[in-house]
């Protein structure tokens, strides 16, 4: 091996199995030169590496973060323009700018506040109240849910304290790592918290709709298999994400070191992107649209002619719980369709119908809307749930209020016939044939 290709052998990730190509170490070569040579301005500037300065094998513009990337869901988080920017352009990207490191940031701190207390108020509830087997596989699934979301919201947080311009690194770095694989665990929590929504849903669908074979089938062991299935199959449909980009490491003549992320097999192979960009659109965002609809749809029905439970409802009959339950996967589902299908169709159309360059900065925009809106939806389960669920919300203000009232205990009593006593003595009359008759009973705490 010659010393000029020595590097690519020392720089090369372990996720590669596979031996570089000649055009590969070629192209990596020159961009190893490139930057030795301009390190300092990559370093200072915000242009970090782009192809017009850096040339890159396969899919160059994917390393400048740009439309190509399939990452619209919160991980592209600036798409740079490679056009003069007028004044307009400029307005467009502060206005990203602001939304993505500022509102869904205080969006998703607020919804890990709240699944927090949505997984403190259901898990407990599941242990402890009693419940049938179809209210325990919904009660279930929204913790499972909870979690899912909670993820999600953690992993966007980063963004308000990282800067994601930043583009050429001294060191391994979090926000490199972040940089490089946030895309992939993103998608993740994404696919997983729309599955379990479909499972729900499909779930209530059946305890709705065809009763007596959910009692059959739905329980607390058919929740457990159905919430490992969902977080096994998203992990793994979401592994060829981690292949997008990679962590590059490169040596210079000086001694120094310099990190930076640059394309993986994903996002240099177009033919395997686009095939998963397909099956992707496919399993998480079409199939799971029309499941939501289908179920979502004969949900609304039911709870239009459940005149009778509504009545027991008001009678205080526990097909309020159910009620409750069935509403609350409603709206969720609403919202889902509302808030998170848009980021995901745009997304798909941009990669496959939309292609003009001229309106890149409005998509941008666009974009970075439908992503705000997409995580309020990961976020704000917990409101929906207080003001949909009043036994959510009993607990949770029993939650609230636990360490300011102390509830009082209830007094054990027992009774025996006997003379009258001062504060517990209590008459009972003993209807007889001609009158009415009063024994005394004394009351006394144990």
């Amino acid at each position: 091996m010659t010393a000029e290709k020595r590097w690519f052998a020392y720089t090369s990730m372990p996720l590669r199995t596979t031996m570089p190509t000649a055009e590969e170490i070629d192209a990596l070569q020159q961009v190893k030169e490139q930057i030795c040579y301009h390190a300092e301005d990559y370093i200072t500037s915000n242009d970090g590496i782009t192809p017009d300065n850096a040339p890159f094998v396969g899919s160059a513009d994917n390393f400048t973060m740009s439309l190509d990337d399939d990452s619209l869901n919160m991980s592209t988080l600036y798409n740079y323009d490679q056009y003069p920017q007028t004044e307009t352009m400029h307005a467009f990207e502060h206005i990203q700018h602001i939304l993505y490191t500022r509102v869904v940031v205080v969006i998703c701190f607020l919804g890990l506040i709240g699944n927090v207390f949505n997984l403190v108020i259901l898990i407990p509830k599941g242990l402890h109240f009693s419940m049938g087997r179809i209210e325990k596989f919904a009660n279930s699934g929204l913790i499972a849910l909870a979690a899912s979301d909670l993820l999600f919201c953690l992993t966007i947080i980063p963004h308000a304290f990282i800067d994601m311009e930043e583009q050429l690194f001294t060191q391994f770095t979090f926000t490199l790592l972040y940089k490089t694989y946030n895309n992939a665990l993103i998608n993740i929590f994404i696919m997983a918290s729309t599955w379990l929504t479909v499972t729900l849903a499909m779930g209530r669908y059946l305890a709705t709709c065809h009763p007596l074979r959910a009692r059959e089938v739905i329980g607390m062991t058919i929740a457990k298999w159905c919430i490992v299935l969902v977080c096994i199959f998203c992990v793994l449909f979401n592994i060829p994400r981690f292949w997008t980009y990679k962590i590059q490491h490169i040596k210079c003549d000086d001694g120094s070191s310099y990190y930076f992320r640059y394309d993986g097999y994903l996002a240099s192979n177009s033919t395997f992107d686009n095939a998963y960009s397909w099956v992707y659109f496919v399993l998480g965002i079409l199939l799971p649209l029309v499941l939501l609809t289908f179920s979502n749809t004969f949900l609304i029905r039911a709870l239009r002619n459940s005149r009778a439970t509504r009545r027991l409802i008001r009678a205080g009959d526990t097909t309020e719980t159910s009620h409750y339950i069935t509403m609350t996967l409603v709206v969720i589902v609403i919202m889902y369709i509302t808030l998170v299908s848009p980021a995901e169709l745009i997304n798909f159309l941009r990669r496959h119908v939309i292609s003009s360059d001229q309106t890149e900065y409005v998509y941008n925009l666009a974009v970075a809307i439908v992503n705000t809106l997409q995580a309020a939806n990961f976020s704000f389960n917990f409101i929906l749930y207080c003001l949909i669920n009043v036994s959510f919300r009993r607990s949770f203000v029993k939650l609230l209020s636990c360490g300011r009232y102390k509830t009082k205990s209830r007094k054990i009593v027992r009774y025996r016939p006997g003379s009258w006593s001062s504060s517990h003595n209590y008459r009972l009359p003993v209807s007889g044939a001609k009158a009415t008759a009063f024994t005394s009973i004394r009351l006394t705490e144990i």
